[in-house]
């Protein structure tokens, strides 16, 4: 015989508690996904930054060993970067005359192509100046939109 015999409590969750716990969670996920997309977006554009300057680095060894900047079309015509002509010409100073492009983009490491796959563009104003940009993220919102001029950018 039982004495003062309790039922098990069997107590589960209700559908409020359920329904409230996922709600919690996708705002969690929600915020993750969002901050994780902003961040990639800001290493993109720095690593744009960070490519251009090193473009710019072997524009100026160009220039101190030329006594300009290159020239590959003349003034005021934009020349891709991730040209073969573009690599031969600026990047084969730095790495010791006649290199295979293939060789010149291996040693550089890169392509002369931005983070979203488009060439870096590059454009010569004067014999001490030059504009060297990308497109960015959608091709219309241009990343270090600078002209450059001898010594300062």
């Amino acid at each position: 015989m039982l004495r003062n015999a309790q039922k098990p409590s069997c107590r589960g969750f209700t559908l409020v508690e359920l329904l409230v716990v996922v709600a919690i969670i996708g705002v969690l996920v929600g915020l993750v996904i969002g901050i994780s997309g902003f961040a990639g977006k800001k290493s993109a554009t720095a690593k744009a930054i960070s490519e251009m300057e090193r473009i710019k680095n072997y524009l100026e060894e160009y220039r101190l060993q030329n006594g300009k900047y290159y020239d590959a079309q003349g003034k005021d015509v934009e020349v891709l970067v991730s040209g073969d002509r573009f690599f031969q010409d600026v990047f084969s100073l730095s790495y010791g005359g006649e290199t295979r492009v293939a060789e010149l983009k291996r040693l550089s490491g890169m392509d002369g192509l931005d983070p979203w796959g488009r060439s870096y563009r590059y454009m010569l104003k004067s014999s001490f100046s030059y504009r060297l940009w990308s497109q960015g993220a959608n091709a219309t919102n241009a990343i270090d939109d600078v002209e450059t001029g001898l010594g300062s950018y």
